[in-house]
């Protein structure tokens, strides 16, 4: 489709900033118990790649599909708000399958690349 790259270079853009944004309120509403929760230094690694790479600022190793897995697994956040809606099971179901399968995942990517 004509056009795609430069819509999803916008896209990277509009998203990275908002991670951006959220990630310095959330530093500047939590302050030092920000460092405590692991999925806050996740984020936190996430968006300085994205950072990082967007800026220009240094070259990363090997192409972004680590970013991008790191990305997926940010996604995994949203377990902890699926394990309390019964609504969602069918979805707490593919999304354990898919975290269970990350490892696998991680080896396949680092084979091929």
């Amino acid at each position: 489709w004509p056009g795609a790259i430069e819509v999803f270079k916008v896209m990277e853009w509009v998203f990275g900033l908002l991670f951006t944004v959220e990630l310095v309120l959330k530093v500047t509403g939590m302050g030092i118990r920000f460092f405590a929760e692991t999925w806050n230094l996740l984020d936190l690694a996430i968006v300085a790649c994205w950072l990082f790479s967007s800026l220009g600022a240094s070259q990363l190793p090997k192409d972004a599909m680590l970013l991008r897995l790191a990305r997926l697994g940010r996604l995994l956040r949203l377990l902890k708000l699926v394990r309390t809606i019964k609504v969602f099971d069918s979805l707490y179901l593919m999304t354990t399958a898919i975290q269970g399968s990350m490892l696998m995942l991680f080896w396949s990517v680092a084979v091929l690349t």
